[in-house]
């Protein structure tokens, strides 16, 4: 596989995962949002905000292990430093 296929399906992935929270998560209510919906695991002392910034904490440690394997290799790469992520899309921020 090439790197546009991943891109490919990367792109992908988060346009289905935008498709969803923006039409469908997002207009419920928080009774809705917050309900016990009997779906879990198991883990109820972990709420609901842990669960969502752990997943972008994650992908953090992720990036930094394969920034590090493409900096080993020679490659030239960049920051993931979120506040250049906040800089560089600033329009996105003029909502919240």
């Amino acid at each position: 596989m090439n790197a546009n296929a991943f891109r490919h399906f990367y792109d992908y992935n988060f346009a289905e995962n935008r498709k969803i929270w923006e039409h469908y998560v997002t207009p419920l209510s928080q009774e809705q949002f917050t309900q016990n919906v009997g779906y879990s695991h198991g883990d109820e002392d972990l709420i609901l905000w842990q669960v969502l910034l752990h997943v972008v904490n994650h992908g953090t440690d992720h990036r930094a292990q394969l920034l590090r394997l493409l900096n080993d290799l020679g490659v030239r790469t960049t920051s993931q430093d979120y506040i250049f992520y906040v800089y560089e899309n600033l329009s996105l921020f003029s909502h919240m």
